[in-house]
């Protein structure tokens, strides 16, 4: 299921944006001109992860510092992985398919 989270334009000036649809709460990262989804609770302390920051193309979060890789959500050193989603660009818009959520078991 699809759904718009914002104009393209405002995701490549902000970076990052929190979508919020019914019980979903995902954070869209706009890096390297590709668009990145990660389930916005970290799987570890259930921190939210909109605060964290990419560093060395990996996103991580604010509260112990875990990596999660921007393509797959794999933390290499914990072996763990952050719930990831789909996203698009469709005529100036960024969609997210919700159910297309998955998590990496391995690198």
């Amino acid at each position: 299921m699809w759904i718009d989270v914002c104009s393209s334009e405002e995701i490549r000036k902000k970076k990052k944006v929190v979508a919020k649809h019914e019980d979903f709460n995902i954070l869209v990262i706009f890096h390297n001109e590709q668009f990145f989804a990660f389930d916005n609770e970290c799987v570890h302390k259930k921190r939210e992860l909109h605060t964290g920051m990419i560093f060395k193309e990996k996103f991580v979060c604010p509260g112990h510092q875990w990596a999660f890789d921007l393509s797959t959500g794999w933390e290499s050193v914990k072996e763990q992985g952050q719930p990831v989603y789909t996203c698009r660009e469709v005529d100036g818009v960024v969609q997210l398919d919700l159910s297309s959520v998955r998590v990496a078991t391995s690198a």
